[in-house]
């Protein structure tokens, strides 16, 4: 079978690249019994919360895996501190998260409530000119 060039590279002859990952909450998919998938950009941010929620050491022969967020929710909420949070998930998601194209990333001090809102703008390898958003509330436990 003979290809013409302009055909190579037309959508129908691109493999799209998805990225698929179990849900964390490992809950059924009630139609088919399976255990839940997420895809594409919903699976990154999965990761993206996940990496940043965990706290470095905390991976068995991955001690580099993660953030610092634990001991630095503790310091007093403030500017220097939001730089200090914002500088350890930059990191992490360099570090940690090839699928992640990381556009924006902002921590919010809120004193009154002694917690961060991380807002995190993000595309994908695959999809570099869709943009994609999600947020945290970082706060201690005592």
């Amino acid at each position: 079978m003979v290809v013409a060039a302009a055909d190579r590279f037309t959508i129908e002859n691109k493999k799209v690249k998805t990225y698929s990952d179990f849900a964390t909450a490992f809950n059924k998919n009630p139609r088919t019994g399976l255990l839940e998938e997420l895809r594409n950009e919903e699976s990154v941010k999965q990761s993206l919360r996940n990496l940043i929620l965990t706290q470095r050491t905390e991976r068995f022969y991955r001690a580099s895996t993660g953030t610092k967020l634990y001991s630095l929710l503790f310091d007093p909420v403030d500017e220097m501190t939001s730089m200090n949070i914002e500088g350890s998930i930059r990191e992490t998601i360099r570090n940690s998260e090839p699928r992640a194209i990381l556009q924006n990333l902002e921590v919010l001090p809120n004193p009154d409530y002694e917690m961060y809102i991380v807002k995190i703008v993000f595309s994908t390898v695959t999809v570099p000119d869709l943009l994609f958003d999600m947020s945290l509330v970082l706060r201690r436990v005592r």
